[in-house]
């Protein structure tokens, strides 16, 4: 456990948006504190990778304004600019051994291929899902292992007007005119066993093999009835509702 009267700073990074200002591109990470003291500039021990970060121009947020901060408290939630060195549940810390649990994740309920307009604008559309991704806005599912370059990736949302975000997102931030089509395919589950195992359970046609963002394999099921026959008759291979 971490008290907040703890002297050691730690805290985590909840959300990511990047965009805030469409001008300069920018990425704000926001992060709540835990412990100790927070100021302007410090550097602090980033959990997952083990090196040293420094959390620059420090910010909070009220509507459309934005005022700098010198230092903050447990409690309090600044924003700190970040160069893609943060994700969603990151640990940050003064001192070596802070790791916070991660922050669940909803397993999406609809899925759908992304049809551009205009072939040209793929790298626009690789660049603007990727960042939706980091942010947790949405979540993106490829054919093959994290190849990006697959001519039609798919989205997965826990409901319709996460889509609907998505593709404005898209269309004013990134320029990429799209349109979804659905996949009938849900109930997912993430799998893991051993190659032969996997490689039997991923043979039925009626199930869509998929792979997400960490190169991680799932299977989409037709029905409830065909997961749940799934679940009883591949006992070689774990299902999970959550990626690991």
């Amino acid at each position: 456990m971490i008290e907040p009267a703890q002297e050691a700073f730690s805290g985590f990074v909840f959300k990511i948006q990047a965009n805030m200002d469409p001008k300069h591109r920018d990425r704000v990470a926001f992060v709540r504190i835990v412990s100790g003291r927070f100021d302007a500039g410090m550097q602090v021990l980033h959990g997952r990778t083990g090196k040293m970060v420094r959390l620059n121009a420090p910010q909070t947020f009220m509507a459309r304004e934005r005022t700098a901060v010198e230092s903050a408290w447990p409690g309090d939630v600044v924003g700190v600019m970040d160069r893609r060195e943060l994700r969603i549940g990151d640990s940050l810390a003064t001192e070596p051994g802070v790791v916070f649990a991660n922050i669940p994740r909803f397993a999406p309920e609809h899925f759908a291929r992304v049809i551009l307009s205009d072939p040209m604008k793929r790298k626009q559309l690789d660049a603007g899902l990727r960042q939706l991704t980091e942010e947790g806005a949405a979540q993106v599912f490829f054919t093959s292992g994290t190849d990006v370059t697959s001519p039609t990736p798919i989205v997965g949302a826990v409901g319709q007007l996460q889509f609907d975000v998505m593709m404005h997102r898209l269309a004013h931030e990134y320029g990429v005119t799209a349109r979804l089509e659905k996949i009938n395919s849900r109930y997912p589950r993430w799998i893991t066993g051993s190659e032969s195992d996997l490689a039997r359970a991923t043979r039925d046609p009626a199930r869509t093999l998929l792979y997400d963002s960490k190169g991680q394999p799932l299977l989409l099921f037709e029905n409830e009835w065909r997961m749940r026959w799934a679940l009883d008759h591949e006992p070689g291979v774990t299902f999970h509702e959550v990626s690991q």
